[in-house]
């Protein structure tokens, strides 16, 4: 992304430049463009140097960005950072948050969800645990957390989202599945659920990570049903019957690695679209 992103800035720079100088040495020929571009670096003062993506949510008409930082995520006791503004380009720190996460890494904020009616705020959390020097990869999941008081406190809901089997060992064979995390979150008030798109791998029970050989899957839950442990199901098989606490899925996307980014519904196609 950081290439792409370079290399789109290094474009815009050169077609400015190109149509200034073209214009001031009066070269014939030379497309004259009706606009210029200025680029400049800015830090965002609620990037807090985060690894993961954030996501916004809006609370009452204005944008909020809540998450912790990194360098409270492997903590069970972890600050939680509160950003809000009218935008995102014009965003103040708020009083800190808290909350308490036992037994796995906490990356809050890559998806927040507001209940305008109840008040309550919804976070979901990619989480790891069970870190060590042998396997190729961690132990991922998804995992639930609420606040009442717009993410100054936080109560740990519980695991929404798991691999098939729970414990390395349960796997035959070298490798095992790492769980669904490093998530995408999309909330589809048209159809009327939430939807999750993970990555997952199965990576060495013993050696270094296979290349980042990990692929995309999906798990949904009726908007209703309020992102609650148990009424989440992963897709599988052309049905959406498999459990997310333990189910199996099918691998969608590409076929050796995974997409990650955001899903979108497009008026104009008539179709949702993943884009990475």
């Amino acid at each position: 992304w950081a290439i792409g992103w370079r290399m789109a800035v290094g474009l815009m720079l050169a077609y400015g430049g190109l149509s200034r100088a073209a214009e001031e040495t009066g070269v014939t020929g030379a497309p004259a463009l009706p606009f210029a571009w200025e680029v400049a670096q800015r830090p965002h003062p609620w990037l807090e140097n985060c690894d993961y993506p954030m996501r916004q949510v809006v609370i009452d008409g204005e944008v909020w960005i809540i998450h912790v930082p990194n360098s409270d995520v492997y903590k069970e006791q972890c600050k939680v950072c509160r950003f809000k503004g009218p935008d995102l380009e014009h965003l103040e720190r708020q009083p800190d948050g808290y909350g308490e996460f036992p037994g796995a890494a906490a990356f809050l904020g890559c998806g927040l969800w507001w209940d305008e009616q109840t008040r309550t705020l919804y976070g979901l959390m990619h989480s790891e645990y069970a870190h060590n020097n042998q396997q190729g990869w961690c132990s991922k999941k998804t995992r639930l957390a609420t606040s009442k008081d717009m993410g100054l406190t936080w109560t740990l809901v519980g695991d929404i989202l798991t691999r098939a089997l729970p414990n390395v060992e349960d796997y035959a064979g070298s490798c095992f599945e790492a769980g669904p995390a490093d998530f995408t979150f999309y909330a589809d008030t048209r159809g009327g659920y939430f939807y999750v798109t993970s990555w997952n791998s199965f990576t060495p029970k013993q050696g270094k990570l296979n290349g980042f050989a990990m692929y995309s899957e999906v798990a949904r839950c009726a908007i209703a049903d309020k992102m609650a442990p148990g009424k989440w199901f992963k897709f599988c098989n052309g049905t959406w019957t498999e459990p997310g606490l333990g189910g199996k899925a099918s691998r969608l996307g590409f076929s050796q690695r995974g997409i990650y980014g955001n899903t979108i519904y497009s008026t104009y196609l008539k179709k949702y679209l993943q884009i990475g």
